[in-house]
């Protein structure tokens, strides 16, 4: 990577596992993951509270539950990278932090 092209979040740990390929030492097997560390999950906010989807609920219904504002779904979203691919496809039984304060 081009470490002037390197985009950095500095509230996203992400941890990295891999092999070394013992025919040419490159990396193979990879497996990126996310840590979500500490209360502060999405920055301006202190803790989250857990939610677990049940049938009908959708990101948009539940900011606006939490919120006041279905657009801030984002901040949802934005708390669950390991939880939520597609904004538009939460299944019921996931169990879902919503930040709360600011």
């Amino acid at each position: 990577m081009d470490a002037g092209k390197a985009k950095i979040q500095t509230d996203r740990l992400l941890i990295q596992v891999f092999e070394k390929s013992p025919k040419d030492g490159s990396e193979i097997n990879v497996v990126t993951t996310p840590v979500l560390y500490g209360p502060r999950i999405v920055p301006g906010y202190y803790g989250y509270r857990e939610h677990k989807v049940v049938k009908g609920d959708t990101l948009s219904g539940l900011a606006k539950a939490h919120y006041g504002d279905a657009a801030l779904f984002k901040r949802i979203v934005r708390a669950n990278p390991d939880q939520i691919s597609d904004p538009d496809k939460i299944t019921p039984g996931q169990v879902l932090r919503i930040p709360i304060g600011s």
